[in-house]
């Protein structure tokens, strides 16, 4: 969310020259995380902990305490979807099945099974074309994934915005988290933080402050699967 630094003012969100929101940087260091937020409250903490540690504070926020067993290998899918993925996704995605956060954010977990693998790709492709339409049309907006540092989406929100990465690095680990709001293609909000923060916050959240903007105070902490289509 908002950073302390050394007892200094928390800061705002800040904007670019093209009007895009940039949430207030977090530091990172290649495997690890800080935290700014506490998901047992909404007081203020700042450590530095591993992404797996992140994973198990998300799932704890949840209320989730199920497993998954992946079917298939992650060189499966990054060949399926043309790119490598974080460190702290894989780890995502090793404890939470495809399925929808606090009735909000929707992802497809691409090793659970073929089927899930397909659905992943499907809502991937379908995310970039309107990614593609909307930079092609000369929208203050990102290139999309397979074009040069192409954003590369991975889950999207119940009213059709995505989360992406902004791979300015070849090095997946150091990957920003962007999001693009569905009501106007070139609103896109900025941050300097990895998919398992993003994920944390939006899973705490009571307010506004987070990288949606949407007032979550009154949706439950709750996660839930996401069935394959029938026929799938």
């Amino acid at each position: 969310m908002f950073p302390i630094r050394h007892g200094l003012p928390v800061s705002s969100a800040s904007h670019d020259r093209c009007g895009n929101r940039i949430m207030p940087d977090r530091y990172y260091r290649p495997g690890m995380i800080r935290l700014n937020e506490c998901p047992f409250n909404e007081g203020v903490c700042v450590e530095m902990i591993d992404s797996g540690l992140v994973v198990d504070r998300i799932a704890v926020a949840l209320g989730w305490d199920g497993s998954i067993s992946p079917e298939l290998e992650w060189e499966v899918a990054e060949e399926q979807l043309g790119t490598p993925f974080p460190a702290d996704y894989k780890e995502f995605m090793g404890r939470f099945p495809s399925g929808v956060v606090r009735d909000v954010i929707t992802f497809w977990n691409p090793v659970q099974s073929a089927e899930h693998l397909a659905q992943c790709k499907a809502r991937f492709d379908g995310i970039l074309v309107c990614a593609r339409i909307a930079w092609e049309r000369g929208y203050d907006s990102f290139p999309p994934f397979p074009e040069s540092n192409g954003v590369i989406p991975f889950a999207s929100d119940v009213e059709g915005g995505a989360l992406f990465w902004l791979p300015w690095t070849s090095n997946p680990d150091k990957w920003h988290v962007v999001y693009q709001s569905r009501h106007s293609p070139d609103d896109w909000t900025r941050t300097k933080r990895s998919m398992a923060s993003v994920m944390l916050e939006l899973a705490t959240s009571r307010s506004e402050r987070n990288i949606l903007g949407w007032d979550l105070s009154a949706k439950d902490r709750s996660f839930r699967l996401l069935n394959l289509p029938a026929g799938a």
